[in-house]
């Protein structure tokens, strides 16, 4: 059975990734050693539910889709 790693997350404005870049740019100038996430990949997670098989993925999304 073939899983994938799956998040329920929400898409950021715009506006806060931009500033969110500000942030990461300045914390790697201030010599902070860490991973950044690139600015595309920043969003909300509010739930990680694992690795769950690729077939549910599609019900997962239609629940969501309603909320």
């Amino acid at each position: 059975m073939q899983t994938i790693r799956t998040f329920v997350t929400i898409k950021l404005p715009e506006e806060a990734i931009k500033k969110l870049a500000v942030v990461q740019r300045d914390l790697q100038r201030a010599g902070i050693k860490a991973r950044f996430t690139a600015p595309t990949n920043l969003h909300l997670t509010l739930k990680f539910l694992g690795e769950v098989p690729v077939a549910g993925v599609g019900a997962i999304k239609d629940v969501l889709d309603n909320v």
